[in-house]
């Protein structure tokens, strides 16, 4: 007997197969398990440095690393809420300290630190009116001290109609202990003569380098209460570091009087009785950056004490 299809007869017929087969290769796929076509690795969390009170709480840890698996993801820690007292405390405890002077002399102080090779905490205390220039780069840190007076203003030997001291500008001082401190270094007890701040550490084109210069505000509130002096301290520091891109930030703290549980001649912190009046400097040589490359960079991140949860994070660009 002889069979023949018409072609509409045929058309069907490969249909059918080719749906059988469709069907074949999903129950064959469905027994090896799922497939995800263009799969993505999961989104980073976002760094807590820059989301002020929010993000998870790594009280015990200055790092935070992800599943070795996937990309290593490492940011600054938190306090947990709540613990931003102690927290704080303990890292300045840890940090090596910028010495303060009490010799009329030589007031001021100031220390560079070449970048170290692991986490490192850094600190300054008693803020209660002075000021703080705080430089950083992909080589170095800077950190200086100047005393509101003698340094800033000076007492003239004249008093007011309230029997109160009257204060002034002494011009000569003020180079003596701040600008020539930043062009050439202190001699600091047990520690001989720093050096400036006009280095390769800050000058290579590589560096990266940004500056922060932390001050007391006006007693009003508004602006700063030296604001001439620190313009003049700007004013060198664009001299000794020129074409510096970042410019330079200016920033104000709470004043909180000395802490008479640090001692003002020991380079170390065995407690605190309160958090302003610190500032907190922190260096992590691997942090985790932004962008889609995910880049690992190294970081400092500024702390004030009196907003612990609100630092300043500062990247060294790639």
């Amino acid at each position: 007997m002889r069979l023949s299809l018409s072609s509409r007869e045929f058309l069907f017929s490969l249909l059918a197969i080719a749906l059988l087969n469709s069907l074949v290769q999903a129950h064959a796929i469905s027994k090896r398990g799922s497939v995800t076509v263009n799969a993505k690795p999961d989104t980073p969390e976002p760094d807590p440095a820059h989301n002020g009170d929010n993000g998870d709480a790594h009280p015990s840890n200055d790092s935070v690393s992800e599943s070795p698996s996937t990309l290593e993801k490492r940011v600054f820690s938190e306090p947990a809420p709540g613990d931003s007292f102690n927290w704080f405390r303990d890292k300045l405890r840890d940090a090596t300290l910028l010495p303060l002077s009490l010799e009329d002399s030589s007031p001021s102080t100031a220390k560079l630190w070449p970048v170290p090779r692991s986490k490192h905490n850094f600190g300054v205390v008693n803020l209660s009116g002075c000021t703080v220039v705080i430089i950083t780069s992909r080589y170095a840190l800077y950190m200086g001290h100047f005393w509101e007076r003698p340094t800033f203003e000076e007492k003239t030997g004249q008093v007011d109609r309230r029997g109160k001291p009257i204060y002034a500008f002494n011009e000569r001082r003020f180079n003596r202990e701040v600008l020539d401190v930043l062009a050439h270094g202190v001699n600091m007890a047990g520690e001989g003569r720093t050096r400036g701040i006009r280095t390769s550490y800050f000058t290579r084109s590589d560096a990266d380098t940004r500056v922060a210069i932390y001050t007391a505000p006006a007693d009003d509130g508004r602006g700063l209460q030296f604001p001439d002096q620190i313009n003049k301290v700007k004013d060198e520091i664009y001299d000794l570091l020129p074409g510096l891109s970042h410019g330079i930030t200016t920033r104000t703290y709470k004043r909180a009087g000395m802490d008479r549980l640090i001692s003002l001649l020991d380079n170390h912190v065995d407690n605190i009785a309160f958090t302003e009046g610190k500032i907190l400097v922190r260096f992590d040589p691997d942090y985790y950056g932004p962008g889609p490359c995910y880049d690992v960079v190294p970081a400092f991140q500024i702390i004030k004490g009196e907003k612990i949860r609100k630092p300043a994070t500062v990247l060294i660009a790639s």
